[in-house]
This record gives C-alpha cells, sequence and structure tokens, in this order.
C-alpha cells in the first residue's frame, strides 16, 4: 500500500468515526450550515467510485 492509499483510508476511517459520533456535527460541516431535520447515519457502503461523489485533494494526486 503506497502513502496515498494510506491517507485515503486514514481519511476514511476519520470521517466515518466522526459522521457516526457526531451525526449533526458532521453534517453541519459538510453541508455548511446545521442540517434541517433529525440526521439519521446508514450504514451502507460507498461505490467503489467514491471520488465521484467526494474529492479529497490528497487523494487525487495518485
Amino acid at each position: 500500500m503506497d502513502e496515498v492509499q494510506f491517507e485515503c483510508m486514514a481519511f476514511d476511517n476519520l470521517c466515518k468515526y466522526l459522521s457516526e459520533k457526531y451525526p449533526d456535527r458532521f453534517a453541519a460541516w459538510i453541508l455548511g450550515q446545521p442540517p434541517m431535520g433529525a440526521v439519521k447515519v446508514l450504514k451502507t457502503e460507498l461505490s467503489m467510485n467514491r471520488f465521484a461523489l467526494i474529492q479529497s485533494p490528497s487523494c487525487l494526486n495518485g
């Protein structure tokens, strides 16, 4: 595993932890404003092409 893949995994794990532990705050951070309703965490997987949905500059360099 190269350094870029490791950084992406660490970023994914951190986002997963924060979204599960603090869903309202995480949603507000992502949206740039407080959510309009209750936040519910769904235990689903992103597609393999997750970077089409969420782009992290450090993950796109590799």
